[in-house]
């Protein structure tokens, strides 16, 4: 496929259009924001590791400890 794609000679009743025109800034903005958003989690998970493990430990303590849960939906 790669072959078939890329490797060929344009035909001849192919225009080709080579004009550049420059991304919108709002454009930019949208593209890039998702990167940036995923920058700035990782490095506030590398910085803060400890409030990640005491959040993952907490989740781990009430999912083997149902009592918590159980008593709230079967609440009188």
């Amino acid at each position: 496929m790669w072959a078939e794609v890329f490797w060929k000679e344009v035909p001849a009743d192919v225009v080709v259009d080579n004009k550049f025109e420059p991304m919108p800034f709002l454009r930019k903005v949208l593209l890039l924001a998702p990167v940036g958003i995923l920058g700035i989690v990782s490095v506030y998970i590398g910085l803060n590791a400890e409030v990640i493990i005491q959040v993952v430990d907490r989740i781990a303590e009430e999912l083997l400890d149902t009592s918590s849960y159980v008593n709230a939906v079967f609440k009188n």
